[in-house]
């Protein structure tokens, strides 16, 4: 439809500028002919028909172009209309030279480009000019009017063919023309579609990133709040690592305490022992000769005051494990507690503190095993004394009774080895105490250092969200401008009239 306006368009200016030829045409031979009327040269009943024939064509012409600039029955009517105007000047005239009246129109004819048209106005002017003159030639020519006939012919051929020429030369030149500009017109169709496509997937991917860029800041936000949150959970795990840090450095106090306690118990059963070898040796002696008795016996006397001494020491030192004992089972759930705060950052010193736990529960135990023996120690040194009192009182009891010592002896001598070796034992529970709160302690520190560490990343996580958050922000207000000058293109686009057709 583009093409048929543009192609009416154009007949419309050709028309209109063939009229003005037309026109030319008209007053130069409306006024040629007035002068030869003027002259004598011609009547007036001539001129008027000539007048006729030259204005009439041209005023229907001119009255179709007013009504419709685009009508084919401009050219047609002006072709025939001069035609027969040019018929009747050459028919009648006086001159061989009148046939060039005819070349003015054929130059103007050729504006079309129309090379029917170009050939059905030569082939009519050429039929005028032969039935000229055979006409001429039927009423008798000289040599020189067959020459100029000659020359007429010739002119005519050559205006006629030079106008056919020119009009299909012009004809294939705009057709050329006209498909190039198709082919760039549709070249430029299919970019603009492409662009259409193109500005249309980019619009919606410059949605999409709005969108992403928006839930991305919404989470940014979220991240934040989440951060701020882990960092006042990183200072209060802080504190707490600190509080353990000193709880373990008490541990350890209380471990060397008591592990010093345990190695003076274990020196005092040794001279315990000693003394209960000295005692067996004593009542050895005592067997040999009876009139030591008396004085072996307050000697065993004496002896067993020292034991019972020793052992209310012993039971001193045993009260001071078991509240060492407790305070270390008190310390091991409280950092059991701490741990479980401290969540899986605290699962390495949780572990520790469990076998604190275990390793004082078994001190505990091994405590109630000494404090039972020292109490049947107590009552066996009781009856040991009763032995003593009975000896000195009577001899006659003497043999027996340094028997019954002796095997007394022997099993307080038993019982001390199993103290002793259990008191190891415990000694040996107090080292891996000392190395099991070592341990926490390193742990406490690394969780400490871990911990100051995290705080710091936690800190520029935070720097980095507020960064990301006003990154997203500046991302979207760019994409808002791409938006605007998407909008901007695609107006333009419309604004061309190609069709977005694939």
């Amino acid at each position: 439809m583009e093409a048929h306006k543009k192609s009416f368009q154009e007949l419309e200016f050709m028309n209109g500028r063939m009229l003005i030829g037309y026109g030319m045409t008209v007053a130069v031979l409306f006024a040629a002919y007035l002068v030869e009327l003027l002259k004598g040269n011609r009547t007036p009943g001539y001129v008027a028909i000539f007048s006729a024939l030259l204005l009439a064509p041209f005023l229907l012409s001119f009255l179709i172009y007013r009504k419709d600039k685009g009508s084919l029955a401009v050219r047609t009517v002006a072709a025939i209309g001069y035609g027969i105007l040019y018929a009747f000047v050459l028919w009648t005239s006086v001159s061989v030279l009148s046939f060039v009246y005819i070349i003015p129109m054929l130059v103007i004819f050729s504006l079309y480009q129309d090379k029917k048209l170009a050939m059905g106005t030569g082939i009519l002017t050429l039929v005028i000019n032969v039935v000229f003159i055979v006409m001429n030639i039927m009423r008798g020519v000289t040599k020189e009017d067959i020459v100029n006939y000659e020359i007429e012919i010739a002119s005519i051929l050559m205006v006629v063919g030079y106008s056919y020429m020119v009009s299909r030369t012009l004809d294939r030149v705009s057709s050329q023309k006209i498909r190039i500009i198709e082919e760039e017109k549709e070249k430029t169709a299919n970019i603009l579609n492409q662009m259409v496509g193109a500005v249309s997937h980019l619009s919606a991917n410059i949605a999409d990133i709005t969108e992403e860029s928006r839930q991305i800041a919404e989470q940014g936000k979220s991240s934040k709040t989440a951060v701020e949150d882990i960092v006042t959970g990183t200072n209060e795990l802080a504190a707490t690592i600190q509080n353990q840090l000193r709880m373990t450095e008490n541990i350890k106090q209380l471990t060397f305490t008591t592990r010093q306690s345990a190695k003076d118990v274990q020196d005092k059963f040794i001279g315990t022992r000693k003394a209960a070898e000295e005692g067996n040796q004593d009542m050895e002696e005592l067997g040999k000769t009876s009139s030591l008795c008396k004085e072996a016996g307050h000697e065993v006397d004496a002896t067993m005051a020292g034991l019972m001494e020793r052992t209310a020491e012993a039971k001193e030192i045993l009260g001071l494990i078991e509240e060492v004992t407790d305070q270390t089972t008190l310390l091991a759930l409280n950092a059991s507690i701490e741990a479980a705060h401290a969540g899986d950052a605290g699962k390495g010193f949780a572990v520790v503190a469990d076998e604190i736990k275990k390793l004082a529960e078994q001190t505990t135990e091994a405590t109630n095993n000494i404090s039972r023996i020292f109490l049947e120690l107590q009552k066996q040194a009781d009856m040991a004394g009763v032995s003593v009192d009975g000896l000195i009182q009577t001899n006659e009891k003497q043999t027996g009774l340094i028997g019954k010592v002796r095997e007394t002896f022997d099993k307080i001598r038993g019982d001390i080895d199993e103290v002793s070796q259990r008191m190891e034992v415990q000694h040996a529970d107090m080292e891996r105490i000392v190395e099991s709160n070592g341990e926490i302690g390193r742990s406490v520190e690394s969780l400490s250092a871990f911990s100051e560490e995290l705080l710091a990343n936690v800190e520029n996580t935070e720097n980095m969200s507020d960064k990301t958050v006003k990154g997203t922000i500046n991302i979207s207000g760019l994409l808002a401008g791409v938006v605007e000058e998407i909008d901007r293109l695609q107006k333009i686009i419309d604004d061309s009239g190609v069709s977005r057709e694939a």
